[in-house]
């Protein structure tokens, strides 16, 4: 069976919009970040750790593209303008007991502030476009970093 490429996933899945947003991320990555075909979803992965998971399709098929954070990630003391915190905040992963280490959620603090019941993955966009796709940069930008600072 040959090996999927992302691009033809998004191309096959996904409508011109969110196809243009998708791959406007996936280019954003840029090549020292690699694809990791996991066959339900991609791990972007900088220096051999994991930065963020997406998934062309959604859970149940539908139309669209989701990115949701890594498990590792701790961003309690991380720095962010107000913009991208908002958006961050709109978009925390709860617990929906699907059978992970998890369950029945964890309490995370997200740029400053507190959230009970989070899913070992504390953020998923869905569809990110405009101001929530440019914090899903700056969110890998964040990762990517954390990774820097654990590797010196």
């Amino acid at each position: 069976m040959a090996a999927r490429k992302i691009e033809d996933m998004i191309h096959a899945k996904l409508s011109d919009e969110a196809q243009k947003n998708a791959l406007e991320f996936i280019n954003y990555l840029g090549e020292d970040v690699s694809l990791e075909d996991e066959d339900w979803c991609w791990k972007a992965k900088y220096k051999g750790e994991t930065v963020f998971h997406f998934r062309i399709g959604g859970f149940q098929g539908e139309p669209n593209w989701l990115a949701w954070s890594a498990s590792a990630v701790d961003y309690s003391d991380t720095v962010i303008d107000e913009q991208s915190k908002k958006i961050a905040w709109e978009n925390i992963c709860t617990c929906g007991n699907c059978g992970s280490d998890c369950a029945p959620g964890r309490r995370a603090t997200i740029f400053g502030k507190e959230f009970e019941n989070c899913c070992t993955s504390s953020l998923m966009l869905i569809n990110p476009n405009g101001d929530s796709l440019e914090c899903l940069k700056k969110l890998i930008d964040i990762r990517k970093n954390d990774i820097l600072s654990f590797a010196n």
